[in-house]
């Protein structure tokens, strides 16, 4: 029973991180690095590709359970960076979406 519940946890914040970099690829989310972005983008986007290939594959209820937890990490991070910690070219301005201004 628990490693269904860890596998469907690790599906869904993986899902998580995949929407967010869904946002991140339209132009909506941005770290405020510029092209500096693309670092970011790239080390979420292979993240969240090994997450899922892993989270299908594995059968280890402990292995889901560590992927919890670096995935718990990394949504913090990601949408950490996106608000409060973002770079000097769009410093944060309450929104966490990139609201354009025309």
């Amino acid at each position: 029973m628990i490693n269904k519940t860890a596998k469907y946890t690790a599906i869904t914040l993986v899902t998580i991180l995949n929407l967010l970099v869904l946002l991140m690829w339209l132009g909506h989310l941005s770290f405020g690095h510029g092209l500096g972005d693309i670092a970011y983008l790239g080390y979420y986007t292979l993240l969240a590709a090994v997450g899922y290939i892993t989270v299908i594959v594995n059968k280890n209820t402990y292995v889901n359970l560590f992927l919890i937890l670096v995935f718990i990490i990394a949504n913090f991070l990601f949408i950490q960076k996106a608000t409060i910690g973002r770079g000097p070219e769009q410093r944060w301005d309450g929104n966490f979406l990139v609201l354009s201004e025309t």
